[in-house]
């Protein structure tokens, strides 16, 4: 029974499990990047000019949605009504925080190319930004920093996303 039985506590295992959702994660910046690019500009720069205000807005983001959905569905009457208001919520939220990361992809991505002297199409350099931006936060999350890392990034990412009102304004 355990002739198909894979250790993922293997640091071999791990790397590559990185590796596949930094690539993932590529593939999705530059998708949306096909389509989005400006409203990812906005906030990536809203994440560079403010970073403390971003990560802020993104953890009572982070906290107030449940608080208030829990608070809204005491009345049983309302259960039927902020059951599907909570699942688009949640979808909402899960997707504003996809798009901050990809956002802040696209910003290291920018850098690098700005530092190559080169100019890229934006999804290509944020599929770079992204790719190289999960799998560092990764790595130093698995080396030393825990999970805090990527936490901390995300936060930023979402605040940028709920301030710039996932772009739409500067």
């Amino acid at each position: 029974s355990n002739l198909f039985k894979v250790n993922f506590s293997n640091p071999f295992w791990t790397f590559w499990n990185y590796i596949g959702q930094a690539f993932g994660a590529a593939l999705l910046a530059m998708l949306v990047m096909l389509f989005l690019a400006q409203h990812a500009d906005r906030v990536a720069h809203t994440v560079i000019a403010q970073p403390l205000t971003a990560g802020g807005i993104g953890l009572l983001t982070l906290v107030g949605i449940p608080v208030v959905l829990v608070l809204a569905s005491l009345p049983l009457v309302t259960l039927l009504i902020t059951i599907p208001v909570a699942v688009v919520l949640a979808v909402a939220l899960g997707v504003a925080c996809l798009f901050g990361w990809i956002a802040l992809g696209y910003e290291v991505g920018q850098r690098i190319t700005k530092g190559l002297h080169q100019e890229w199409h934006p999804a290509f350099t944020a599929g770079l930004g992204t790719f190289l931006l999960t799998l560092v936060s990764q790595l130093l999350g698995s080396i030393c920093f825990g999970a805090l890392v990527p936490f901390l990034l995300g936060l930023a990412a979402l605040g940028a996303v709920v301030i710039t009102r996932f772009g739409t304004q500067s």
